[in-house]
């Protein structure tokens, strides 16, 4: 794949088991490098991630050699084992299964990494449901 251009932006959401509050300041950024160290293993790049204490928003180029699957699979896996053998979590770490994974255009996309970036303020007004929905159209 050496003479395979791409660029494909996306938006990630995904979320602790059953939405609990298991991301806590304590170990946040942590997690955020750690994800971002997956990542660049997997040849992306991430552009910006954010979390609250249920769920995390993440705005990455997908690697040209991984399905989005697969990518999340990765990502999820190392981070909630990393978690978990680290004893980071009061109790077993674990992410829903499942996730939201939306195209974002690179002409557009400063509008989505300032909303990223205030994920805390944003979620004072907004339920993590009511953010999917929105987000959804729904």
């Amino acid at each position: 794949m050496a003479n395979t251009l791409s660029h494909v932006g996306i938006h990630f959401i995904f979320s602790t088991k059953d939405r609990e509050p298991l991301i806590v300041d304590a170990y946040r950024r942590q997690l955020h490098l750690y994800i971002i160290g997956i990542i660049k293993k997997l040849n992306g790049h991430v552009i910006v991630i954010n979390s609250v204490e249920d769920h995390v928003h993440l705005y990455s180029e997908l690697p040209k050699n991984i399905s989005i699957s697969k990518f999340m699979q990765n990502i999820k896996g190392a981070s909630s084992r990393w978690i978990n053998i680290n004893i980071l979590c009061y109790k077993q770490f674990a992410w829903q299964d499942g996730y939201a994974a939306f195209s974002v255009s690179k002409n557009n996309n400063s509008q989505l990494i300032k909303y990223i970036n205030n994920q805390k303020q944003h979620h004072k007004n907004i339920s993590y449901m009511d953010e999917i929905k929105l987000i959804t159209n729904q």
